[in-house]
């Protein structure tokens, strides 16, 4: 994670322990999709046609995906 990436989980930490909700542990794996899918969203626009921003471009070697707000293609 980079130090804004650090910064949000921390602070999404913090709520959880006021809370007195368990902690989450960071993941890498997880760090890095979220990561790439932000780069699309802002890169790609892939929320075109009706989709949301949980939809994937074209763009790379995944396969598009178009979210709808009905989820028939989830």
């Amino acid at each position: 994670m980079d130090a804004t990436e650090q910064e949000i989980f921390t602070i999404i930490n913090n709520h959880r322990q006021q809370n007195d909700l368990p902690l989450l542990q960071p993941s890498v794996n997880l760090a890095y999709i979220a990561h790439t899918h932000a780069t699309d969203v802002i890169e790609n626009d892939p929320d075109v046609n009706g989709g949301n921003m949980h939809s994937w471009s074209n763009k790379r070697k995944w396969k598009p995906v178009r979210y709808t707000p009905d989820h028939a293609q989830a």
